[in-house]
């Protein structure tokens, strides 16, 4: 029959769906309306630890990625947000990043962002804390480049001075004392200079 034929269609498309799912390179779980976890794939518990069993509801999520009560607050805040400003559009959940604790008790720094689609929130999940700490490593060291460059300058800068010092020095000896003694002059400056 036709609704027959229409179940078995619509079955193997969320075969389809969960296959290709299961195959993403990132971290995703869908949540139902109602706040449960349906379903995470395999990458989600390689990456952050947690099994289904372990958190049947995004409430859960939330107690077990951010033990401490303060900071669960301001992420489940943000999410929300996140997640109201989507359903008010197009369903797409805007990127934000998020500190999360790993089931091994790793903090994790992931861009997390989804969509809202038939009454489900698919939620993707990813990973940058190596891009921070890569960011953090290229601005130490800027810091440090720009810190040992001023020392540079500042060094360069007193030996200028001390060197122009000696040329005044000598150029008022050489108007009182004629040629040969520019000659002398410089070649003490020389010898000055060299150390």
């Amino acid at each position: 029959t036709e609704r027959k034929r229409a179940e078995m269609a619509l079955q193997e498309s969320e075969e389809r769906f969960r296959h290709l799912v299961e195959q993403m390179p990132l971290p995703i779980a869908i949540v139902a309306d109602n706040g449960s976890i349906e379903y995470i794939n395999r990458r989600f518990e390689e990456a952050i630890g947690y099994t289904m069993a372990e958190m049947p509801s995004f409430e859960r999520w939330w107690l077990l990625s951010y033990p401490d009560a303060g900071s669960r607050a301001q992420a489940i805040e943000r999410w929300e947000a996140r997640t109201r400003q989507a359903a008010a559009s197009d369903g797409e959940i805007l990127p934000d990043e998020y500190e999360i604790r790993t089931r091994n008790g790793e903090l994790r720094r992931m861009e997390i962002f989804g969509s809202i689609i038939a009454r489900r929130t698919i939620v993707i999940f990813n990973d940058i804390t190596q891009q921070k700490r890569t960011e953090e490593e290229l601005r130490q060291f800027a810091e440090t480049r720009a810190s040992l460059l001023r020392e540079v300058n500042h060094r360069v800068k007193n030996n200028l001075s001390a060197i122009i010092s000696m040329l005044n020095g000598e150029r008022a000896r050489i108007r009182d004392e004629g040629l040969d003694a520019a000659r002398e002059a410089l070649g003490s400056l020389e010898q000055r200079v060299r150390g």
